[in-house]
């Protein structure tokens, strides 16, 4: 009883911000998800049918996370746009992972502020809210929560069996295996030493679990090539001049022109605001002296590996690996103005309150941006509404 107490005393404060960003994201993310799109897109269609029996999941395992819940739910008689709510709870995930790992970096008030800006940018918010698995794409922040959280926890019978039982399922998100290798590669030399305190054998059930993860994935690809080609994000022809295009045009998808996808986006509105962008290059500035830092490799490999992928697949959409890293990133730069606002106003502390006013009022007023370009603009476009046009379906799960 006394722990208990002590352990709330302790941690109240971060317990009200899950709480509260649990109500936030149950609110933004589920409202109206049924009825402000009330048609299904092709994709959401498509993801239906290749989860609508557990052999059509097996021909395709890719996703599988997604494909499992899709048909657990149709096996409950759930319709078309109800689905949605599955993105929803995976988005909430990813949101607290994001939170777990900013608050162990930065001050609380960082953390919430950068956690806030992350699960209301209008990306998140477009995944959030369709029944298709691309909110998995955020999948890479989740798997990053749980390898901090396997570095400090002392759980150490539980903890193999999570690490390696995540690993056998991120293996299941295309590309994935590529950040993996890349990680895996640079810090080889650590990975012994994170798992010599662990229970020896929760890693052996750990490995064995892992395993029988991927089973299905390598009997999958095994019977059909194309999986390994989708798994890999690969694509079946690869123009040199198109990739280089593609990965001229990522910096302007990210801070001034995005290419056309009416599906995930309005417009050709760029996936960040000027004060995110503002934040960014201030954060760059401020890892000059943290470039040899753990976390700092992870983010480059990370968003290395995104902007790989989406020039070879022109597609970005596949700039969602890395974004929950920029603004990880960016989180840096918010951390850096406060910290310079205080050194000039050391020992004021109306003048330290109006700093972080300010920059609480930046940040709300990037996020109502955000919210209206989505709740406002993007589902009354024409070209949404002309994406999102199938009616609605109730399938029968096999």
């Amino acid at each position: 009883m006394k722990n208990t107490r002590r352990f709330i005393i302790r941690h109240y404060l971060s317990m009200l911000v899950v709480v509260g960003l649990l109500v936030l994201g149950i609110i933004l993310y589920t409202y109206g998800s049924r009825t402000f799109l009330s048609g299904s897109s092709s994709a959401e269609q498509q993801i239906i049918n290749q989860s609508s029996s557990l052999s059509a999941i097996l021909k395709n395992p890719l996703w599988v996370i997604y494909k499992v819940a899709v048909f657990l739910s149709l096996k409950l008689g759930v319709a078309d746009v109800s689905l949605r709510f599955i993105s929803a709870f995976f988005t909430i995930i990813s949101v607290y992972a994001f939170y777990s790992i900013a608050k162990k970096w930065y001050s609380q008030r960082v953390s919430v502020l950068t956690t806030v800006l992350f699960a209301l940018n209008v990306s998140t918010l477009t995944v959030s809210r369709i029944a298709t698995p691309a909110v998995l794409l955020y999948s890479w922040i989740v798997y990053f929560a749980i390898i901090v959280w396997l570095k400090t926890t002392r759980r150490t019978k539980v903890a193999p069996l999570v690490v390696l039982a995540s690993t056998g399922i991120m293996m299941y998100i295309p590309g994935s295996i590529w950040v993996l290798i890349f990680i895996s590669a640079w810090f080889w030399k650590d990975i012994p030493r994170i798992f010599r305190h662990m229970n020896k054998t929760s890693i052996l059930f750990g490995s064995i679990l892992g395993l029988l993860f991927i089973a299905p994935l390598l009997l999958a690809i095994l019977k059909d090539t194309s999986v390994l080609r989708n798994w890999l994000l690969i694509p079946k022809h690869l123009n040199i001049g198109d990739t280089l295009q593609a990965l001229k045009d990522i910096p302007a998808a990210l801070f001034y022109r995005s290419a056309t996808n009416p599906a995930y986006n309005l417009g050709r509105l760029p996936m960040f605001d000027a004060f995110t962008g503002t934040l960014l290059l201030l954060s760059f500035y401020a890892y000059r002296n943290k470039i040899s830092l753990q976390r700092t490799i992870v983010f480059f490999i990370a968003i290395l590996v995104s902007l790989l992928l989406t020039s070879i697949n022109n597609n970005q959409l596949y700039l969602l690996f890395c974004l929950p890293f920029l603004y990880l990133i960016a989180g840096e730069g918010m951390s850096y103005l406060l910290n310079e606002w205080r050194m000039v106003f050391p020992r004021n502390p109306i003048a330290r309150f109006t700093g972080t006013l300010l920059m609480s009022i930046a940040v709300f007023s990037t996020c109502s941006y955000h919210m209206n370009r989505y709740f406002l603009a993007w589902v009354n476009s024409p070209e949404t509404k002309k994406v999102y046009s199938e009616p609605p379906q109730k399938h029968i799960s096999q």
